[in-house]
């Protein structure tokens, strides 16, 4: 479960002491809960768009933002990790746990020229207003979420996933609305004043 902000359905799951519950127990309240109007009601989407959401768009490097400088690296040792670095300032991220975790540390950094929150490629983004858009993608982060420990549940029951590549496409799709709500905020940081009308 996410680990800072709880949404509706993990308050109800610790409200109920779900994680007491027998797993089978577990599974069946979870996927009640996916399938209730209340939980339909608060989700805006389950298509987050077109495209492999396991690749992300590096964002150029502030010193040369005409040229493309920048390379997502892989180091391949004990543990696999990715960093991002740019060629003609060899400034570079730390090393990360997944290429998609290295591009937005990127590009979330003081070294790139970061992208709007409407030019992600997912989640119908470009018609909302920052208030807007960090609603849309909190609903969308936790109806994620939701499938992801549903997953997690009937994986230690025993059950497959539902097609190969599920869960990392979930994760990657969270990865994206995660960084997606960070351009959100920053934004809502920048400008507070226009934000709360």
């Amino acid at each position: 479960m996410s680990n800072n902000r709880l949404s509706p359905w993990e308050s109800s799951y610790r409200e109920h002491k779900v994680e007491s519950m027998s797993l089978q127990e577990q599974l069946d309240w979870l996927q009640t809960t996916i399938l209730s109007h209340d939980h339909h009601s608060r989700t805006p989407t389950t298509f987050y768009g077109s495209g492999d959401p396991r690749v992300a768009h590096i964002a150029r490097c502030r010193c040369s933002p005409a040229e493309d400088t920048v390379t997502i690296h892989t180091a391949r040792m004990a543990v696999t990790t990715y960093n991002v670095s740019c060629k003609t300032c060899e400034k570079k991220t730390p090393p990360l746990a997944s290429a998609l975790k290295a591009v937005f540390a990127w590009n979330l950094s003081n070294n790139a020229i970061e992208p709007n929150y409407r030019e992600i490629p997912y989640f119908a983004l470009v018609r909302f207003d920052p208030l807007g858009a960090k609603d849309r993608l909190e609903r969308i982060i936790d109806d994620i979420q939701l499938r992801l420990e549903i997953s997690a549940v009937k994986r230690r029951l025993g059950e497959g996933p539902i097609s190969r590549g599920y869960d990392d496409r979930l994760h990657a799709y969270r990865e994206h609305a995660q960084y997606a709500l960070s351009l959100v905020k920053r934004e809502l940081n920048q400008y507070p004043a226009a934000n709360s009308a």
